[in-house]
This record gives C-alpha cells, sequence and structure tokens, in this order.
C-alpha cells in the first residue's frame, strides 16, 4: 500500500475487487459522497485480469482517502478482506464489495451508534437489492428477539445435514448483510479473521466466530446499502453454497465456533 501522509482515521472501509472494472468507481464514490468524512478506503485488488487496478489507482492518485493494495496471486474475497484489515488503521472497520453501493449517511450513523454503545462489538443494518430486473427492493436483515449465541447455536445442533446451505442455518433469507456491517477492528486484533478456505459465505463464518466468541452485536434499522444484482454473482452459485455450508458445519462440529 503507498504511504499517504493521513492523520489516524476513525473508519477503514475495507473493498475486495475482483474484475470490477465497470462498477468499482461507482462503489468508491459512494464512499466518497459520504456524509461522514473521517475515513480511509482500502482496496485488495485480488489479481483482476480487466482495468480494475488502472481504475483504482487513478483515482487515488486524485483522493488521499484511497489506498490500492494488489495482491499476487487470486486467493479469495476472505483473503483480500484479511490483508485489507491488516493495513487498516482506523477503529472501525467497514466491508463493502467493489459491485455496490454505499448509502449517504450509512457511515455517520453506524458510527454514533457504536460510539454511544461501547459494549456492541458489531453493528450491522437493512439493504436494497437492484438490478437484473429488480427495482429498489428492500431486503430487511434479522433481528435476534433473544441472545444470538443462544439462537445460532441451537440452530446449529438441532438440525443440519450437509445440504443445508448458511442462510437455511437460520431462516430463509434472513441473515446478517455482510456489505452492511461496521465493527470494531480490536476484533481482529484478539485472533477473529475471515476464512481463506471459503470462496462462498464467508461474512456468515465471521458472524459465527463473533458471537461465538460472546461479543455482542445489534442491528441498527437502516439502509446501509443498494447490492448490485448481475450475473457474475459468486454469493448466487449454488455449488459453492454447499461447498461452504459443508465447510461450516464441519468447523461448528468440531467446535470451532462456540465456546
Amino acid at each position: 500500500m503507498e504511504e499517504k501522509k493521513n492523520p489516524l482515521p476513525k473508519i477503514s472501509v475495507i473493498v475486495a475487487a475482483y474484475n470490477e472494472e465497470k462498477y468499482i468507481l461507482a462503489c468508491l464514490n459512494s464512499i466518497l459522497d459520504q456524509s461522514f468524512k473521517d475515513f480511509e478506503i482500502i482496496v485488495v485488488n485480488d489479481k483482476s485480469t480487466d482495468k480494475t487496478s488502472e481504475k483504482v489507482k487513478a483515482l487515488s492518485e486524485k483522493n488521499e482517502k484511497i489506498f490500492l493494495l494488489e495482491q499476487d496471486t487470486n486467493g479469495g474475497r476472505a483473503n483480500a478482506l484479511n490483508r485489507g484489515i491488516k493495513k487498516a488503521r482506523g477503529k472501525y472497520i467497514a466491508f463493502l464489495d467493489a459491485d455496490d453501493l454505499m448509502e449517504e449517511k450509512r457511515l455517520e450513523e453506524q458510527y454514533m451508534f457504536l460510539k454511544d454503545n461501547p459494549k456492541i462489538s458489531l453493528v450491522y443494518s437493512n439493504f436494497i437489492q437492484f438490478g437484473n430486473e429488480i427495482d429498489n427492493k428492500f431486503i430487511e436483515a434479522i433481528k435476534f428477539t433473544r441472545d444470538p449465541y443462544k439462537i445460532m447455536r441451537k440452530s446449529f445442533e438441532e438440525n443440519l445435514p450437509d445440504t443445508t446451505t448458511p442462510s437455511q442455518i437460520l431462516d430463509e433469507n434472513k441473515f446478517i448483510p455482510g456489505g452492511s456491517i461496521m465493527m470494531k477492528k480490536s476484533l481482529f486484533e484478539k485472533g477473529i479473521k475471515l476464512d481463506k478456505n471459503l470462496r462462498n459465505s464467508e461474512d456468515y463464518d465471521l458472524w459465527l466466530q463473533i458471537i461465538g466468541k460472546g461479543y455482542k452485536i445489534a442491528k441498527l434499522p437502516i439502509i446501509a446499502f443498494r447490492y448490485r444484482r448481475h450475473k457474475n454473482q459468486k454469493s448466487k452459485n449454488p455449488e459453492k453454497m454447499k461447498l461452504a455450508a459443508s465447510h461450516i458445519l464441519k468447523k461448528f462440529r468440531e467446535g470451532k465456533y462456540f465456546q
């Protein structure tokens, strides 16, 4: 990451990018347009074969908030995010995928929530889907009515065959959206990290680690980002979802999540 003599930001936004030349500038500009300005953007280019790197580099030369990291090999989103987190200087970490858009007040509202609620380590929110003939569909993230630790542990223990997909572990289409979260960087300094062996559902694995270790999470009922639907998304690949579910279930059975 090129060195820029900026003061330490309050928030580091990590963007993992692979072949997103079509969308990356819109993504970054949506972050730059935030009402809250005390942040840095770390883009990790996961060995793209298109012009993603060139576009980010050109924008970073015009804006000191943007840093570009280049991966030597295509190691996947989890590996890219882990590298970005290591370089992050903010007290709080936020994620946004390179084809999505951030809502204008997202950083401000989530930052103030975490600042006012110091016992909460992670906050998440709702989002909107658009694209692929979907016209601004509101998606509500799960709202836990009881302790997330007890709910998720019970869900695993009671009913999970190997064919279950991660989203079904709780309830169909009810989950913590990866692009909506903001969390304390200190979580990663205590040993939590994304599983580089996962090429799908890596966010789900991360939430299980955080909840399983007893850290407190909360939902802030705002719209955090706009999720772009298009044909190349790995999150909709059923085979990759099945492999990820098997890996996550194996980790659960080995006692990797809940203490």
